[in-house]
């Protein structure tokens, strides 16, 4: 039910103040006016994202719990794939990047991501609903900065948007710590952060053994010793054999 023929602030029924929604205005009068009064466009046009971080920042009414990786203390997995955040209701500043004369990732969650491989990884949060920001840290929560973003770069399918993408250069089996924010101090919101990474922790060698890069005869020592058991099994079929004593054969001399 609105007061008279259109509605206002403090309208039951029209939405939260704290949520993003299709039309203007917001239940609660004293925070729906707070936001007007600085951003008309919230009671004019619509109720937006950005009008709902405003009232989360601003409103007594929109406080939200935190989420439960916004300390580093309880950062949860990032695996390579997609997953789901949402900042709402988070309380962290890191101060570590330094984009456009600011160096905090504001209302920031934390995540910990165990490289697969040793090459380039990409952290998309590309297609994100607010201004993101991003970080990584080597081995710890105040571990060495890795590197950071603020607005994605070419050749990023975001590239010159506010969303970020961060890409470096990982260490096969080496742990990550990753911040993942706002660029602004009453920015909140929701989106996806993709993992990528190619290549394996296998050993770029797999003829050589002993680990000193060489495929030599100390190797061939290794793969005689076990010729009938299981390992150093080259083909996958359980059993040193023939077969892997070819494989070996074609992997001699310096690993690539």
């Amino acid at each position: 039910t609105f007061v008279g023929d259109a509605p206002s602030c403090g309208d039951p029924g029209i939405g939260s103040c704290c949520t993003a929604q299709t039309t203007p205005f917001c239940d609660d009068a004293t925070c729906c006016n707070q936001i007007c009064a600085a951003d008309a466009f919230c009671c004019d046009t619509i109720w937006d994202q950005v009008c709902a971080n405003a009232a989360i920042a601003g409103c007594t009414n929109c406080q939200v719990a935190p989420p439960v990786n916004d300390e580093c203390a309880a950062a949860i997995n990032l695996p390579l794939g997609v997953t789901a955040f949402s900042t709402l209701g988070a309380t962290g500043t890191t101060v570590a990047c330094l984009k456009f004369g600011n160096t905090n990732v504001y209302n920031d969650l934390w995540y910990v991501h165990t490289a697969t491989g040793n090459s380039t990884i990409t952290i998309s949060l590309c297609g994100s609903l607010f201004d993101t920001k991003i970080a990584a840290f080597e081995d710890s929560c105040t571990g060495a900065l890795v590197a950071c973003n603020d607005d994605a770069l070419a050749p990023a399918a975001c590239a010159g948007t506010l969303q970020s993408e961060l890409v470096f250069t990982a260490v096969c089996g080496k742990t990550y710590y990753i911040s993942i924010g706002s660029f602004s101090a009453t920015g909140f919101g929701s989106g996806t952060a993709n993992v990528t990474q190619l290549g394996t922790c296998a050993p770029p060698c797999p003829t050589d053994f002993n680990g000193d890069h060489v495929t030599n005869f100390l190797d061939l020592a290794i793969i005689l010793n076990g010729w009938g058991t299981p390992y150093p099994d080259l083909n996958g079929d359980g059993n040193v054999a023939n077969q892997d004593l070819a494989i070996f054969l074609n992997g001699w001399g310096l690993c690539p």
